[in-house]
């Protein structure tokens, strides 16, 4: 009897399925593992970026979660939705998920977003802070008078750079 690849290779798998099933389990339990590890260490670092701004503003993490339009606290709010959009951590939070942390909207930081652009391009003292931010969080930033922008930089990048030269 002639068989053909397809029917030996059915043939070995239907003799090894538990075995192979077994594997598939423990690769798939595996890659759980490793996502609750990155999620565990990106949920940390987003709680770094809150704290930074908190400590920046002095202000209680109750009270930037707070509904409060106070001008210290609403500006707090926007610095971080800015910094976790602007992947200065890398992350894959949806706008809704970023409104979520301050129990906002994510229309609000839709806004906040807009409105941070328009600060950072106008607002030297906000620039600086926000620059300031970025280095604290291992990034060199410049701002291009030129272009009106602000672009950063791994600082380890920079190192990588120079020594492929």
């Amino acid at each position: 009897m002639n068989l053909t690849n397809s029917d030996l290779y059915n043939s070995i798998i239907e003799k090894h399925k538990p075995i192979l099933d077994e594997i598939e389990e423990a690769v798939i339990i595996h890659r759980v593992r490793d996502i609750e590890i990155q999620s565990k260490e990106k949920a940390k670092k987003i709680e770094d970026i809150i704290e930074y701004w908190c400590n920046y503003y002095e202000v209680d993490r109750a009270d930037a979660e707070g509904g409060s339009r106070i001008h210290k606290l609403k500006t707090l709010r926007y610095c971080v939705f800015w910094t976790i959009k602007k992947q200065v951590i890398p992350n894959n939070l949806t706008l809704q998920s970023i409104g979520a942390i301050f129990n906002r909207h994510h229309s609000t930081v839709v806004h906040a977003l807009k409105q941070m652009d328009d600060w950072i391009q106008f607002d030297s003292t906000l620039r600086g802070d926000v620059m300031v931010m970025l280095n604290h969080f291992g990034y060199r930033a410049e701002w291009h008078f030129e272009l009106e922008e602000l672009s950063w930089i791994k600082k380890d990048a920079l190192y990588l750079e120079v020594n492929q030269e």
